[in-house]
């Protein structure tokens, strides 16, 4: 079996008295979307601040591409090709749409001035940039807000700015957390096609959702959380049929999924 993209192993954290995950595991596949659902309290965004090095675990280790990354920082993980975003945007309200995009990029010409003073070259560097902002823009339905400040547009556009933020750098491993939540139906399954579209391209995706009528249609392997603990893993198939998922996460045998 190929290595996988991600790998979390025997991960353990508590906060004070209380064990927010206890002794879990998971994996992630490239060219795959990993859904990681559970009731609120579960330790799904717990274990997506572990995965991004928001928070160190007190156990376990987080292996990218078979790399030990537990003691890394977020931007040395990013460094590697790991991205994510939050539950509520975290937009620069001051700069504009297009300037918001254009900050996760992993290649600064900046950062070596040298080659600035010597060489043209980051010209065609920048030019590229901005196609790729363009072509992003264009595919989340922003293209008109190009120029408008993040601070002017809807709870809808935020997000769709956000998942496109996250995406333009080129990473290998993509984090969501909970990106459909407080948008309409249509731009939620706009956002879970470009998703599909970024699994096709090889890209790994662990994401929490809460809206499952959505994201159990896209998603090739599920993980379920509850009190900290992995109460179940599959295919969707196989979590529709759980009863211990329907008895943990919607509150009883009689729920479906």
């Amino acid at each position: 079996m190929a290595e996988p993209l991600l790998q979390v192993l025997n991960v353990s954290k508590s906060f004070g008295g209380v064990k927010a995950l206890d002794n879990v595991s998971l994996r992630v596949e490239r060219g795959s979307l990993t859904l990681l659902i559970g009731p609120n309290g579960s330790g799904k965004t717990t274990l997506l601040n572990i995965v991004s090095g928001v928070l160190s675990p007190d156990a376990g280790k987080v292996l990218f591409k078979g790399i030990d990354i537990t003691h890394l920082k977020p931007h040395e993980r990013f460094r590697l090709g790991i991205a994510r975003s939050f539950q509520t945007p975290r937009l620069f309200s001051s700069l504009s749409v297009a300037e918001n995009l254009l900050v996760p990029l992993r290649n600064y010409a900046e950062e070596r001035p040298l080659s600035i003073l010597l060489s043209n070259s980051w010209v065609a560097s920048e030019a590229l940039a901005a196609r790729d902002a363009r072509r992003l823009l264009q595919l989340v339905k922003l293209e008109d807000c190009w120029s408008k400040r993040s601070s002017e547009l809807s709870g809808g556009q935020s997000k769709l700015l956000e998942y496109a933020r996250t995406v333009i750098g080129g990473p290998e491993l993509v984090l969501l957390d909970e990106p459909l939540a407080g948008v309409n139906y249509a731009v939620a399954q706009e956002i879970m096609r470009r998703l599909a579209d970024l699994r096709k391209a090889g890209l790994g995706l662990l994401v929490v959702e809460h809206r499952l009528d959505l994201a159990m249609e896209y998603a090739d392997y599920v993980y379920v959380l509850h009190q900290g603990r992995v109460i179940s893993e599959g295919p969707p198939s196989k979590i529709v049929d759980d009863p211990r998922v329907a008895e943990a996460y919607l509150g009883g045998s009689e729920c479906s999924l």
